[in-house]
């Protein structure tokens, strides 16, 4: 495991739990829906919903103020951006929180000359990077992208549970962000894309959780948009307010006083 030291990213508990509806930010992707890796637990549905870069029109009138940058990855795990003209183009006129997959020192260092916050991906199971992701890259490798982009830069972690057996991938990337807190995490659940599969056992997934706020006391915690819907999604938004969760987006529940953004959850003000 790598351990850079604290580097000063820690932040107080909110009192006043966050709760996001990201009207003002644009998804974006970069490869439309096409994804040279075609992991088993997405193969590029997730693009599908997003607005393909070359459709953007950075004439037209928006109210949009800021955008998610993602996309495909290639065949290494590294997320296809445009060239730097156009990231440049993009951060002048919008606030971006860049989707980094593995990158190297160079990458990282231009992904940070533009982008407001970095959302990147981490595993800690190299089995799940083996087998549902189909790289041979290993978790130091997710370990090593995190750290380069976190000393130029605000990351914000997204951590997807349920991919591995056991959660033991989950709690092994919290042992690793307890010594390397970024400034906030993001937590998503695994949404099954066949009728034949289930999501992980919700209770199983609260009592991680309930660990994960123990382990990780003062980074912010933020449920995602990725997560099942239905029961199973209020009984989990419920859970992550009386857990102690900083943020919740797009809740399906309700709770006394909260703040509100319309933005994406990655740029607030951790």
């Amino acid at each position: 495991m790598i351990n850079a030291g604290a580097a000063g990213f820690l932040r107080p508990q909110a009192l006043r739990p966050v709760f996001f509806y990201p009207s003002l930010t644009q998804p974006i992707s970069t490869t439309g829906d096409f994804c040279a890796l075609g992991c088993a637990h997405c193969r590029g549905h997730f693009l599908q919903n997003m607005l393909p870069l070359e459709r953007l029109n950075l004439e037209q009138e928006t109210a949009v103020k800021s955008i998610l940058l993602s996309g495909g990855c290639d065949i290494e795990g590294k997320v296809i951006l445009p060239e730097e003209e156009k990231l440049a183009c993009l951060s002048q006129r919008f606030k971006l929180n860049i989707h980094a997959g593995l990158v190297s020192q160079k990458e990282a260092e231009l992904i940070c000359r533009y982008a407001h916050t970095v959302s990147q991906d981490l595993h800690g199971d190299d089995m799940v990077i083996k087998k549902v992701l189909g790289l041979d890259n290993t978790v130091y490798d997710y370990q090593k992208s995190y750290l380069l982009l976190r000393e130029r830069c605000k990351v914000v972690p997204h951590l997807l549970i349920g991919l591995g057996e056991n959660f033991q991938g989950e709690l092994e990337i919290a042992e690793f962000l307890k010594e390397n807190p970024p400034a906030a995490l993001v937590l998503l659940i695994y949404i099954p894309i066949s009728r034949n599969e289930l999501p992980p056992d919700r209770e199983k997934v609260l009592s991680l959780m309930e660990n994960l706020r123990k382990k990780l006391d003062r980074v912010p915690l933020i449920l995602g948009c990725m997560r099942p819907g239905g029961t199973y999604r209020e009984i989990i938004d419920r859970g992550v307010l009386e857990i102690g969760f900083q943020g919740i987006v797009k809740p399906i529940v309700t709770t006394e006083n909260p703040l509100i953004s319309r933005e994406c959850c990655a740029l607030w003000n951790w």
